[in-house]
């Protein structure tokens, strides 16, 4: 059985250090609790995610339309492996979203990603998890529906034309 939970490292508002939960809340501006009451964390845990849920909250990135994706850049689209086989980009990289923790070291943090999925919101989700793990991702907003409509081609991996699923 594991022990309690280490105490995470304490940040600072103003000249106060606080804890990253309470400025979690904070940052988010809800469920902000008085000064001095605990900050309720409603389930979440300390950890790896939470970290990063921090460093995102209070890191910028960005969102680029299809048409803003330079040529020869790495593509991840991150959606599930029946979307990708159906059609995706060529020469992109799948890592489905719910294995992107697992798979992180396939990625240069380095190099500019540029996350996509169908229409941007699982890539959005990816996006703000690595830039918080300290990845320099950009969303792709419309996602590969916007591919498609921009008239980008596609590939399939089962013989078949390429469709967006």
């Amino acid at each position: 059985m594991a022990g309690p939970a280490e105490e995470p490292p304490r940040g600072k508002i103003g000249s106060h250090a606080v804890s990253p939960l309470r400025l979690l809340c904070v940052l988010q501006k809800r469920n902000v609790p008085a000064p001095g009451a605990p900050c309720r964390s409603r389930g979440i845990r300390w950890d790896q995610t939470l970290k990063s849920a921090e460093r995102a909250i209070v890191s910028d990135f960005h969102s680029v339309s299809v048409s803003g994706i330079p040529d020869g850049a790495k593509i991840l689209d991150v959606r599930d492996d029946y979307e990708w086989v159906a059609g995706h980009a060529e020469g992109a990289l799948h890592i489905p979203l719910d294995q992107l923790p697992a798979r992180i070291e396939e990625l240069d943090p380095d190099e500019d990603t540029y996350v996509i999925c169908r229409t941007g919101g699982r890539s959005y989700r990816a996006t703000q998890w690595l830039v918080g793990m300290g990845y320099s991702a950009l969303n792709v907003a419309g996602g590969m529906d916007q591919w498609v409509e921009t008239g980008l081609p596609l590939v399939s991996d089962n013989g078949l034309k390429p469709v967006i699923l």
